[in-house]
Protein backbone atom coordinates (compact mmCIF):
# COMPACT_ATOMS: atom_id res chain seq x y z
CA UNK A 1 0.00 0.00 0.00
CA UNK A 2 0.95 3.54 -0.53
CA UNK A 3 1.07 5.72 2.82
CA UNK A 4 0.92 9.50 2.76
CA UNK A 5 1.43 11.61 5.98
CA UNK A 6 -0.08 11.23 9.50
CA UNK A 7 0.89 10.47 12.75
CA UNK A 8 2.96 7.36 12.17
CA UNK A 9 5.78 6.09 9.47
CA UNK A 10 4.20 5.38 6.23
CA UNK A 11 5.29 2.17 4.14
CA UNK A 12 5.87 3.80 1.18
CA UNK A 13 6.18 7.58 0.31
CA UNK A 14 5.80 9.22 -3.04
CA UNK A 15 8.47 11.19 -4.39
CA UNK A 16 8.52 15.07 -5.25
CA UNK A 17 8.13 13.92 -8.97
CA UNK A 18 5.09 11.71 -7.55
CA UNK A 19 6.88 8.67 -7.90
CA UNK A 20 7.40 5.68 -5.31
CA UNK A 21 10.22 6.23 -2.98
CA UNK A 22 11.89 2.29 -3.54
CA UNK A 23 14.06 2.77 -0.39
CA UNK A 24 10.86 3.48 1.67
CA UNK A 25 9.13 0.42 0.45
CA UNK A 26 8.44 -2.39 3.18
CA UNK A 27 9.11 -5.72 1.67
CA UNK A 28 7.96 -7.51 4.87
CA UNK A 29 4.83 -5.80 5.04
CA UNK A 30 4.05 -6.22 1.63
CA UNK A 31 4.91 -9.98 1.84
CA UNK A 32 2.64 -9.93 5.26
CA UNK A 33 -0.57 -8.58 3.22
CA UNK A 34 -0.20 -10.73 0.63
CA UNK A 35 -0.28 -13.66 2.96
CA UNK A 36 -3.64 -12.69 4.52
CA UNK A 37 -4.89 -11.99 1.27
CA UNK A 38 -3.90 -15.91 0.47
CA UNK A 39 -6.17 -16.68 3.76
CA UNK A 40 -8.80 -14.59 3.33
CA UNK A 41 -11.75 -16.62 4.13
CA UNK A 42 -14.18 -17.61 0.92
CA UNK A 43 -17.98 -16.21 1.89
CA UNK A 44 -20.44 -19.03 1.86
CA UNK A 45 -21.87 -20.12 -2.24
CA UNK A 46 -18.40 -18.60 -3.65
CA UNK A 47 -15.62 -20.48 -4.55
CA UNK A 48 -11.63 -18.45 -4.74
CA UNK A 49 -10.41 -17.82 -8.26
CA UNK A 50 -7.53 -19.62 -7.97
CA UNK A 51 -6.29 -21.37 -11.76
CA UNK A 52 -2.07 -22.32 -12.61
CA UNK A 53 -0.42 -22.55 -15.69
CA UNK A 54 -0.92 -26.96 -15.23
CA UNK A 55 -4.94 -26.28 -15.22
CA UNK A 56 -5.27 -24.22 -17.95
CA UNK A 57 -3.14 -26.42 -20.23
CA UNK A 58 -5.07 -29.64 -18.90
CA UNK A 59 -8.14 -27.77 -20.35
CA UNK A 60 -6.91 -26.62 -23.56
CA UNK A 61 -5.55 -30.26 -24.51
CA UNK A 62 -8.83 -31.64 -24.23
CA UNK A 63 -10.08 -32.70 -27.29
CA UNK A 64 -13.89 -32.49 -26.70
CA UNK A 65 -13.29 -28.79 -26.03
CA UNK A 66 -15.76 -27.08 -28.36
CA UNK A 67 -14.75 -23.04 -28.37
CA UNK A 68 -17.33 -20.67 -30.19
CA UNK A 69 -15.86 -17.91 -32.26
CA UNK A 70 -16.81 -14.75 -31.25
CA UNK A 71 -19.25 -12.86 -33.98
CA UNK A 72 -17.62 -10.21 -36.25
CA UNK A 73 -19.27 -7.21 -35.94
CA UNK A 74 -20.01 -5.33 -39.46
CA UNK A 75 -20.03 -1.75 -39.09
CA UNK A 76 -23.10 -0.51 -41.46
CA UNK A 77 -21.93 2.11 -43.28
CA UNK A 78 -25.70 3.83 -43.00
CA UNK A 79 -28.43 3.07 -40.33
CA UNK A 80 -31.22 4.59 -42.89
CA UNK A 81 -30.36 3.25 -46.30
CA UNK A 82 -30.89 6.38 -48.70
CA UNK A 83 -33.37 4.66 -50.58
CA UNK A 84 -35.39 4.16 -47.66
CA UNK A 85 -34.65 8.06 -46.75
CA UNK A 86 -36.09 9.35 -49.80
CA UNK A 87 -39.06 7.04 -49.32
CA UNK A 88 -40.35 8.70 -46.47
CA UNK A 89 -39.47 12.05 -47.70
CA UNK A 90 -42.61 11.09 -50.64
CA UNK A 91 -44.44 9.89 -48.70
CA UNK A 92 -44.13 12.36 -45.39
CA UNK A 93 -43.61 15.77 -47.60
CA UNK A 94 -42.20 17.47 -44.62
CA UNK A 95 -41.56 21.33 -44.55
CA UNK A 96 -40.78 24.42 -42.69
CA UNK A 97 -43.37 26.35 -41.64
CA UNK A 98 -43.74 29.95 -39.75
CA UNK A 99 -42.74 29.99 -36.17
CA UNK A 100 -45.60 31.16 -34.84
CA UNK A 101 -46.43 33.39 -32.03
CA UNK A 102 -47.18 36.69 -31.07
CA UNK A 103 -44.26 38.71 -32.94
CA UNK A 104 -43.65 35.91 -35.51
CA UNK A 105 -42.41 36.23 -39.39
CA UNK A 106 -44.71 35.01 -40.99
CA UNK A 107 -41.92 33.61 -43.76
CA UNK A 108 -41.02 29.70 -42.94
CA UNK A 109 -37.62 30.51 -43.43
CA UNK A 110 -36.52 33.59 -41.61
CA UNK A 111 -33.30 35.06 -41.51
CA UNK A 112 -30.95 34.91 -38.36
CA UNK A 113 -30.79 36.76 -35.84
CA UNK A 114 -28.76 40.01 -36.27
CA UNK A 115 -27.40 39.99 -32.25
CA UNK A 116 -26.55 36.08 -32.07
CA UNK A 117 -26.68 35.00 -35.13
CA UNK A 118 -28.79 32.14 -34.47
CA UNK A 119 -31.31 30.86 -37.09
CA UNK A 120 -34.43 29.71 -35.74
CA UNK A 121 -36.83 26.96 -37.31
CA UNK A 122 -39.86 25.04 -37.46
CA UNK A 123 -40.88 21.82 -38.68
CA UNK A 124 -44.64 20.91 -40.03
CA UNK A 125 -44.31 17.86 -37.43
CA UNK A 126 -44.19 20.44 -34.54
CA UNK A 127 -40.11 20.59 -33.96
CA UNK A 128 -38.67 23.88 -33.06
CA UNK A 129 -34.91 23.80 -34.23
CA UNK A 130 -32.39 26.64 -33.83
CA UNK A 131 -28.69 26.18 -35.41
CA UNK A 132 -26.04 28.50 -35.41
CA UNK A 133 -22.73 28.15 -37.67
CA UNK A 134 -19.59 28.48 -35.85
CA UNK A 135 -15.87 27.91 -36.20
CA UNK A 136 -15.07 27.74 -32.90
CA UNK A 137 -14.05 24.22 -33.25
CA UNK A 138 -13.07 23.40 -36.58
CA UNK A 139 -14.95 20.32 -38.64
CA UNK A 140 -16.97 19.60 -35.27
CA UNK A 141 -20.32 20.30 -34.39
CA UNK A 142 -22.80 19.32 -31.50
CA UNK A 143 -26.39 18.48 -31.70
CA UNK A 144 -28.60 18.49 -28.66
CA UNK A 145 -32.55 17.36 -28.81
CA UNK A 146 -34.41 18.66 -25.07
CA UNK A 147 -37.19 17.05 -24.90
CA UNK A 148 -39.36 19.20 -22.19
CA UNK A 149 -40.74 17.66 -18.65
CA UNK A 150 -38.09 15.34 -17.96
CA UNK A 151 -38.70 14.52 -14.02
CA UNK A 152 -41.32 17.43 -13.48
CA UNK A 153 -43.45 14.95 -15.19
CA UNK A 154 -42.84 12.52 -12.78
CA UNK A 155 -46.18 10.75 -10.91
CA UNK A 156 -45.62 11.45 -6.93
CA UNK A 157 -46.61 8.23 -6.20
CA UNK A 158 -45.33 4.64 -6.18
CA UNK A 159 -46.38 2.27 -8.54
CA UNK A 160 -45.71 0.81 -12.52
CA UNK A 161 -44.87 4.43 -13.80
CA UNK A 162 -44.32 6.31 -10.69
CA UNK A 163 -41.77 8.29 -9.31
CA UNK A 164 -38.36 8.15 -11.06
CA UNK A 165 -39.96 6.46 -14.11
CA UNK A 166 -38.50 9.53 -16.59
CA UNK A 167 -34.92 9.35 -14.97
CA UNK A 168 -34.46 5.80 -14.71
CA UNK A 169 -36.81 5.06 -18.15
CA UNK A 170 -34.08 7.64 -19.81
CA UNK A 171 -31.02 5.55 -18.47
CA UNK A 172 -32.94 2.20 -19.37
CA UNK A 173 -33.15 3.58 -22.99
CA UNK A 174 -29.48 4.64 -22.94
CA UNK A 175 -28.60 0.88 -21.42
CA UNK A 176 -29.96 -0.62 -24.24
CA UNK A 177 -27.46 1.28 -26.89
CA UNK A 178 -29.22 0.18 -29.93
CA UNK A 179 -31.52 1.64 -32.50
CA UNK A 180 -34.31 0.41 -34.94
CA UNK A 181 -33.31 -2.94 -36.28
CA UNK A 182 -29.65 -2.76 -35.51
CA UNK A 183 -27.98 -4.64 -32.38
CA UNK A 184 -25.98 -2.54 -30.19
CA UNK A 185 -22.71 -3.72 -31.40
CA UNK A 186 -23.25 -2.63 -34.50
CA UNK A 187 -24.49 1.09 -33.55
CA UNK A 188 -21.18 1.03 -31.31
CA UNK A 189 -19.28 0.40 -34.50
CA UNK A 190 -20.74 2.80 -36.13
CA UNK A 191 -20.85 5.53 -34.41
CA UNK A 192 -16.93 4.55 -33.26
CA UNK A 193 -16.00 4.74 -36.96
CA UNK A 194 -17.79 8.00 -37.71
CA UNK A 195 -16.21 9.70 -34.34
CA UNK A 196 -19.88 10.16 -33.15
CA UNK A 197 -20.50 10.17 -29.03
CA UNK A 198 -23.67 10.67 -27.72
CA UNK A 199 -25.22 10.91 -24.39
CA UNK A 200 -29.19 10.27 -23.44
CA UNK A 201 -29.71 11.76 -19.63
CA UNK A 202 -32.99 13.36 -18.12
CA UNK A 203 -33.08 16.36 -15.07
CA UNK A 204 -35.99 18.21 -13.41
CA UNK A 205 -37.15 19.61 -16.49
CA UNK A 206 -35.73 17.88 -19.71
CA UNK A 207 -34.96 15.02 -21.45
CA UNK A 208 -31.41 15.71 -22.95
CA UNK A 209 -29.75 13.53 -25.81
CA UNK A 210 -26.89 15.06 -27.18
CA UNK A 211 -24.66 13.73 -30.08
CA UNK A 212 -20.87 15.10 -30.55
CA UNK A 213 -19.64 14.45 -34.04
CA UNK A 214 -16.89 15.47 -36.55
CA UNK A 215 -17.70 17.18 -39.69
CA UNK A 216 -17.11 15.35 -42.71
CA UNK A 217 -17.69 15.86 -46.07
CA UNK A 218 -19.15 13.59 -49.03
CA UNK A 219 -21.44 10.62 -46.76
CA UNK A 220 -18.95 11.78 -44.10
CA UNK A 221 -21.35 15.04 -43.81
CA UNK A 222 -24.52 15.97 -41.45
CA UNK A 223 -26.33 12.64 -42.57
CA UNK A 224 -25.20 10.05 -40.05
CA UNK A 225 -25.41 11.71 -36.53
CA UNK A 226 -28.87 12.48 -38.03
CA UNK A 227 -29.61 9.10 -38.96
CA UNK A 228 -29.05 7.69 -35.45
CA UNK A 229 -30.88 10.68 -33.91
CA UNK A 230 -33.89 9.35 -36.25
CA UNK A 231 -34.44 6.12 -35.41
CA UNK A 232 -33.51 6.94 -31.34
CA UNK A 233 -37.23 9.32 -32.05
CA UNK A 234 -38.98 7.48 -34.29
CA UNK A 235 -37.78 3.40 -33.45
CA UNK A 236 -36.39 3.46 -29.57
CA UNK A 237 -35.50 -0.14 -28.39
CA UNK A 238 -36.10 -1.25 -25.01
CA UNK A 239 -35.13 -4.33 -23.32
CA UNK A 240 -35.72 -5.89 -19.80
CA UNK A 241 -32.10 -6.64 -18.60
CA UNK A 242 -31.21 -2.88 -19.57
CA UNK A 243 -33.96 -1.75 -17.50
CA UNK A 244 -32.67 -4.09 -14.50
CA UNK A 245 -29.06 -2.80 -15.63
CA UNK A 246 -30.59 0.89 -15.10
CA UNK A 247 -32.69 -0.17 -11.94
CA UNK A 248 -29.86 -1.54 -9.90
CA UNK A 249 -27.56 1.30 -10.81
CA UNK A 250 -29.83 4.03 -9.12
CA UNK A 251 -29.96 1.08 -6.10
CA UNK A 252 -26.35 1.60 -5.65
CA UNK A 253 -26.39 5.05 -6.00
CA UNK A 254 -29.16 5.01 -2.83
CA UNK A 255 -27.24 2.49 -0.77
CA UNK A 256 -23.93 4.90 -0.90
CA UNK A 257 -25.50 8.12 0.02
CA UNK A 258 -25.23 7.29 3.89
CA UNK A 259 -21.46 6.76 2.88
CA UNK A 260 -21.18 10.01 1.17
CA UNK A 261 -20.32 13.21 3.37
CA UNK A 262 -21.80 15.27 0.49
CA UNK A 263 -24.27 13.62 -0.51
CA UNK A 264 -25.45 12.70 3.33
CA UNK A 265 -24.91 16.35 3.92
CA UNK A 266 -27.22 17.25 0.71
CA UNK A 267 -29.67 15.03 1.64
CA UNK A 268 -30.11 16.23 5.36
CA UNK A 269 -30.27 19.66 3.78
CA UNK A 270 -33.23 18.84 1.31
CA UNK A 271 -34.73 17.16 4.55
CA UNK A 272 -34.35 20.84 6.21
CA UNK A 273 -35.74 22.48 3.35
CA UNK A 274 -38.60 20.47 1.71
CA UNK A 275 -39.30 17.87 4.53
CA UNK A 276 -39.81 14.15 4.29
CA UNK A 277 -42.79 14.06 1.78
CA UNK A 278 -41.86 16.67 -0.91
CA UNK A 279 -39.76 14.66 -2.96
CA UNK A 280 -39.83 16.39 -6.09
CA UNK A 281 -36.00 16.96 -6.05
CA UNK A 282 -34.64 13.92 -4.39
CA UNK A 283 -33.81 10.56 -5.86
CA UNK A 284 -36.61 7.27 -5.98
CA UNK A 285 -36.52 5.21 -3.08
CA UNK A 286 -35.75 1.64 -3.16
CA UNK A 287 -39.21 0.90 -3.13
CA UNK A 288 -40.37 3.33 -5.69
CA UNK A 289 -37.73 1.56 -7.82
CA UNK A 290 -38.47 -1.71 -8.02
CA UNK A 291 -42.49 -0.62 -8.59
CA UNK A 292 -41.26 0.45 -11.68
CA UNK A 293 -42.26 -1.79 -14.81
CA UNK A 294 -40.76 -1.53 -18.62
CA UNK A 295 -43.79 -0.49 -19.70
CA UNK A 296 -44.29 2.27 -17.68
CA UNK A 297 -40.96 3.69 -18.09
CA UNK A 298 -41.56 3.33 -21.88
CA UNK A 299 -45.06 5.04 -21.12
CA UNK A 300 -43.35 7.95 -19.65
CA UNK A 301 -40.53 8.87 -21.41
CA UNK A 302 -42.16 8.15 -25.19
CA UNK A 303 -44.74 10.29 -23.44
CA UNK A 304 -42.21 13.32 -23.83
CA UNK A 305 -40.65 11.91 -26.77
CA UNK A 306 -43.24 13.49 -28.99
CA UNK A 307 -42.45 15.92 -32.17
CA UNK A 308 -44.66 18.38 -30.93
CA UNK A 309 -42.43 18.73 -27.39
CA UNK A 310 -39.26 18.62 -29.12
CA UNK A 311 -36.23 21.11 -29.73
CA UNK A 312 -33.36 20.37 -31.74
CA UNK A 313 -30.06 22.86 -30.78
CA UNK A 314 -27.16 22.73 -33.51
CA UNK A 315 -24.24 24.51 -33.34
CA UNK A 316 -20.57 23.97 -35.10
CA UNK A 317 -18.69 24.12 -38.38
CA UNK A 318 -21.15 22.98 -41.07
CA UNK A 319 -22.75 24.14 -44.10
CA UNK A 320 -26.09 25.84 -43.72
CA UNK A 321 -27.63 24.63 -47.19
CA UNK A 322 -26.70 20.97 -45.83
CA UNK A 323 -27.98 20.89 -42.80
CA UNK A 324 -31.49 22.86 -43.37
CA UNK A 325 -31.58 19.56 -45.81
CA UNK A 326 -30.55 17.07 -43.07
CA UNK A 327 -33.47 18.65 -41.12
CA UNK A 328 -36.09 17.98 -43.79
CA UNK A 329 -34.69 14.56 -44.28
CA UNK A 330 -34.32 13.23 -40.93
CA UNK A 331 -36.65 15.29 -38.48
CA UNK A 332 -38.68 16.60 -40.93
CA UNK A 333 -39.78 12.88 -41.81
CA UNK A 334 -40.00 11.79 -37.92
CA UNK A 335 -44.42 10.68 -37.43
CA UNK A 336 -46.19 13.58 -35.46
CA UNK A 337 -48.30 11.62 -32.77
CA UNK A 338 -50.21 12.98 -29.89
CA UNK A 339 -49.10 13.39 -26.39
CA UNK A 340 -49.87 10.94 -23.93
CA UNK A 341 -51.70 11.69 -21.03
CA UNK A 342 -49.18 12.71 -18.61
CA UNK A 343 -48.71 15.38 -16.35
CA UNK A 344 -49.39 19.15 -18.31
CA UNK A 345 -46.34 20.91 -19.85
CA UNK A 346 -47.87 24.57 -20.23
CA UNK A 347 -44.96 25.61 -23.39
CA UNK A 348 -44.34 29.56 -23.96
CA UNK A 349 -42.74 30.21 -26.95
CA UNK A 350 -39.71 32.93 -27.04
CA UNK A 351 -38.87 34.34 -30.01
CA UNK A 352 -35.34 35.89 -30.42
CA UNK A 353 -36.73 39.21 -31.64
CA UNK A 354 -38.53 39.42 -28.25
CA UNK A 355 -35.81 38.85 -25.77
CA UNK A 356 -35.01 41.99 -23.49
Amino acid sequence: SVGGGGGGPSRASLGAAGHLDADSIDLAALEEEAKLLDEFEVPEGASKFDVGPDDIARVMSQRDLEVEPVADVQTPRHLLPPEEVERMVAERRPAFVPLGGAGAAGSAQPPADAFSGIIQRRLANGIRVNYRRTDNEPKAALLRVIANGGRACEKMETGPDGFGAVVIGARALSEVGSVGDWPREEVEAFCITNLIDCQLDADEENIVFDVHFAVGSGEQGLCLPFELVHLLLEQPRWDEAAMERAKQAFLSSGRSVQKSLERNTAERILNAMFGKEERRFRDPTQAEIEALTLQGMQKMVLGLFHSGNLEVDIVGDFDLAELETCLLKYLGTITPRAPEAIVPIEHVSVLLAQRV
